[in-house]
């Protein structure tokens, strides 16, 4: 006890430590060498996750209808797994799913593409060896990374492969989790 209250921090530094170590990203576990990133879903495999995610939202999120609407979110929903015509690959599939996060501007309602996904893109050329931050429509460098340190340090982006920076960062901004109408977390994510 702690003047009077029940003193639980042995408790929740225990759970923290639990969670941390198993969610670590340095835990040993090996990532799945034979995620095959070509792999196609069915449309019905596809409409039926639409299905169970949307289920696992109206059970487990209480803020499900702050911003928007039952009806609101019926349509989306509905529109989304309509919108689903053809076989898709998992990316492709994250790509349709990933602004939900902005629809339902719940900061813990966020999608990511599974871990192996995740993995196997990482151990890909697609990143940009830079640090960068992002703000009202700017991307300007903090750190270039690479081993001939090309770009100088605070050396602004205007466009990556021929893509504005303010396209790249409207794009992202869709995927962001957010709190309301807030911005401020919408901008640290994508930092």
């Amino acid at each position: 006890y702690f003047n009077g209250v029940k003193c639980v921090l042995p408790v929740l530094a225990l759970l923290l430590c639990s969670f941390t170590l198993n969610n670590s990203p340095f835990r040993d576990k090996e990532p799945d060498t034979s995620y095959n990133p070509q792999r196609i879903y069915t449309v019905d495999e596809l409409r039926e996750d639409i299905s169970a995610l949307r289920a696992k939202y109206e059970r487990h999120n209480p803020n499900i209808y702050l911003y928007n609407s039952k009806n609101e979110l019926d349509k989306y929903f509905d529109s989304l797994s309509n919108a689903i015509v053809s076989p898709m690959n998992d990316m492709q599939f994250y790509r349709m799913l990933g602004p939900i996060t902005s629809r339902i501007k719940d900061a813990h309602t966020s999608i990511f593409p599974n871990e192996n996904c995740e993995w196997w893109y990482g151990n890909q050329q697609f990143f940009i060896p830079l640090l960068i931050t992002c703000n009202t429509g700017n991307i300007v460098t903090d750190l270039c990374a690479s081993p001939d340190r090309t770009i100088p340090d605070g050396s602004e982006i205007l466009s990556i492969n021929g893509n504005p920076a303010e396209d790249i960062l409207s794009k992202m901004r869709n995927y962001a989790p957010r709190d309301g109408h807030n911005q401020t977390r919408v901008n640290w994510v994508i930092n």
